[in-house]
């Protein structure tokens, strides 16, 4: 059920989500990096767009690895260990979307790594400290 532990975990989970969008969004336009399929040949319409100028840190992955992190520690500050594979699966899930951005050619390795530590770090941020 939805206790009082149970509101503030969704809260924190809220509040990790729209805290990675931030920093993600920021750090975007700090590094300004372009995606790797800018490198290749590409329509020059395509690499005008200013979404595919920012390339650092992958947003699909910080949001992901948000995500997954705040179920693990809301799970874990409920004191409910009795899914653990759950938590697993969120995390390789997450990891799986930084695995396939890559493959498309939108991020660099480095993009999903940064963005997979946005995510955890700002989640763990949100959870773990009480404003």
């Amino acid at each position: 059920g939805m206790g009082p532990n149970g509101t503030a975990a969704t809260v924190g989970s809220m509040d990790a989500v729209i805290w990675t969008y931030a920093v993600t969004t920021f750090a975007k336009g700090a590094f300004g990096r372009k995606r790797p399929v800018l490198y290749t040949d590409v329509a020059p319409e395509v690499a005008g767009v200013v979404k595919n100028q920012r390339s650092m840190p992958s947003g699909h992955t910080s949001m992901a690895f948000a995500l997954a992190t705040s179920y693990w520690l809301s799970r874990q500050n409920l004191g409910q260990e009795d899914k653990p594979w759950m938590r697993w699966a969120l995390m390789a899930g997450a990891a799986g979307v930084g695995v396939l951005r890559v493959a498309a050619g939108k991020h660099h390795p480095s993009d999903v790594l940064v963005g997979a530590g946005v995510g955890i770090g700002t989640a763990i941020l949100c959870h773990e400290i009480k404003f």
